[in-house]
């Protein structure tokens, strides 16, 4: 008999199983040897072959594995502080693909610092196929991510222009939120995630121009008076 195992998300893999039968037994068990790796698999299938001296009746059992991988993601940016006015991608990365119709991800985000979400800087989602954004502004922070062609989640930071010198400073961190062996839908292992965005919101010079008033005659130098 050839045992054909069809991983849905790996190389199928052939293997070839004797099995003896004698006139006193009608059952036999097939023993099916599932592999501890970190390959992201759903089903296997089982085919079995004639090869003339016998018929089988049933020549393919689906067998479905619980798979215990985490699905990893990560969030980056770039290192650097930004001034007001200025802007910053986010960019979160799946470690695999999802499964269609089957698995779904929706990743928290947590925010800290004495930069304030929503006045000192806002947040948007770029729009991506199977990627959907949940209270960016304030409350708990989603990214949903369903499509299985989607491996990236970006989302663009914009920090705001304001006249007011902030003594606390303007210091940002953005981590992902909570991440454990039952987050997700049907993830089966959960999910794990590493990732930490830390800057400074750094103030704009401010520029006062004060005139004394005093009155200049044409041609001459205003700091002669």
């Amino acid at each position: 008999m050839v045992a054909d195992g069809n991983d849905s998300d790996s190389e199928d893999e052939t293997s070839i199983v004797s099995i003896l039968f004698t006139s006193a037994l009608i059952l036999v068990d097939i023993p099916v040897p599932i592999s501890d790796d970190i390959v992201r698999s759903i089903t296997t299938g089982i085919n079995a072959s004639d090869n003339g001296s016998y018929i089988l009746g049933t020549s393919t059992v689906t067998l479905t594995v619980t798979d215990n991988d985490l699905t990893s993601m990560t969030l980056a940016a770039d290192r650097y502080d930004i001034s007001e006015g200025g802007s910053k991608a986010l960019t979160i990365t799946l470690g695999r693909v999802l499964v269609t119709g089957r698995e779904e991800l929706a990743i928290p985000l947590s925010f800290a610092g004495a930069a304030i979400r929503g006045a000192d800087y806002t947040l948007s989602g770029v729009q991506a196929d199977g990627v959907r954004y949940q209270n960016l502004g304030d409350g708990n922070a989603m990214v949903i991510v369903t499509d299985p062609s989607t491996l990236t989640a970006t989302i663009a930071l914009m920090t705001s222009t304001d006249i007011m010198d902030k003594v606390t400073g303007g210091d940002v961190s953005i981590t992902l939120g909570t991440l454990d062996s039952s987050f997700g839908t049907n993830l089966d292992g959960g999910a794990k995630g590493i990732g930490t965005i830390t800057f400074t919101i750094q103030e704009l010079p401010l520029i006062v121009i004060i005139s004394g008033g005093a009155a200049v005659t044409e041609g001459e130098p205003a700091s002669s008076h």
